[in-house]
């Protein structure tokens, strides 16, 4: 998958798939999401920042990092992800300190 592939699934991609009254139309964009979100992670953010904001509908505009935050923790296999690094740090210091499972931190 070159970014140019990607490029051409933000250029095509149902942007409003959730606002349909047909169900197999919003689970066939849910999972058209998820599959561009997992591509969207494989490139770097600073590549992947431009396509987005050149194909994304106006509503999604300048919220990449919404959408990508930049830090995730990890617990039992699944990612939980923050926009800042202290949220990470604060979310990872209540998991121990609740479970006692030490959390790694990933991110930029």
């Amino acid at each position: 998958m070159s970014l140019a592939d990607l490029e051409k699934k933000l250029r095509y991609h149902d942007w409003n798939y959730s606002y349909s009254d047909d169900y197999s139309v919003v689970r066939r964009g849910e999972r058209a999401w998820d599959e561009l979100k997992v591509l969207i992670e494989k490139f770097p953010r600073d590549d992947v920042r431009p396509l987005w904001e050149k194909h994304c509908p106006d509503d999604y505009k300048g919220k990449f990092d919404i959408f990508f935050p930049k830090f995730a923790i990890v617990v039992k296999g699944r990612k939980h992800h923050y926009i800042t690094l202290d949220a990470a740090k604060k979310a990872a210091s209540e998991i121990f300190n609740t479970t006692g499972i030490v959390v790694g931190i990933e991110g930029e």
